[in-house]
This record gives structure tokens, C-alpha cells and sequence, in this order.
């Protein structure tokens, strides 16, 4: 579960005010990017570990850019 965790255009952090609501049912916090906070469901509590990083280099992601060819032309 993905939930943004601050305020409209501020860094100010909102999830003492309802983190205790999805910790309840069964959720675990596992990352904060800045702007969410991510949690899993017990039952996948064993992928807490891909969460330990941010996305990186050594990932091998790549950003898609859908118009980047209209460009080069």
C-alpha cells in the first residue's frame, strides 16, 4: 500500500495522524520516499528486504520518455 504522507506541497509528515489505522489491520511500514510511505501486508512481510534501498543505478531501470522520438525528428 502506497499512501502520501505529508502535506500539499511541503515536507511537513502526516502519518501520526493515521498510520495507527492501516498498522492496525495488518500493514507494516517498509519506506519512506519523501513523499509516500509504503507498507506490506503481513503476508509479504518477506519482501520487506527490496525496500531496504532506494531506486538505484544497480537496479537497471529505465525511464521511459513515450514522446522522445517525436523529438529527435
Amino acid at each position: 500500500m502506497v499512501i502520501e504522507a505529508v502535506f500539499p506541497e511541503t515536507r511537513i509528515e502526516t502519518h501520526s495522524q493515521w498510520e495507527e489505522l492501516v498498522t492496525a489491520r495488518g500493514y507494516k511500514y517498509v519506506y519512506f520516499d519523501g513523499l509516500n510511505r509504503f507498507y506490506l501486508a503481513e503476508e509479504f512481510e518477506y519482501l520487506a528486504g527490496h525496500f531496504l534501498l532506494p531506486p538505484n543505478v544497480f537496479d537497471e531501470f529505465r525511464i521511459y520518455y513515450p514522446h522522445f522520438d517525436q523529438l529527435q525528428k
